[in-house]
């Protein structure tokens, strides 16, 4: 499953795996980046694909997607139930 290209510019919440200190970059951070620092403890964080897939599962429940309806109406969707 790939990451959905919907959450680049959204801002992703995750936690130091050593202090829980959280900290906020953008979806397209988490894409590209395998290990980091902890601003707080120092710490260095390893985050693999399957904690990728987590991060952006957990926020992908905020981003609703608006597509245009017959009618003109949206009809609302979370980016993982547009088929």
């Amino acid at each position: 499953m790939p990451l959905p290209a919907a959450l680049n510019d959204a801002d992703l919440e995750f936690k130091c795996l050593e202090c829980d200190r959280a900290f906020v970059r953008k979806g397209s951070w988490f894409k590209v980046i395998s290990t980091f620092r902890c601003e707080g403890c120092g710490a260095a964080n390893r985050i693999g694909y399957t904690d990728k897939l987590a991060l952006f599962e957990k926020h992908s429940a905020l981003l609703l997607i608006m597509e245009p309806t017959a009618n003109g109406g949206p009809t609302v969707h979370r980016w993982g139930d547009v088929g």
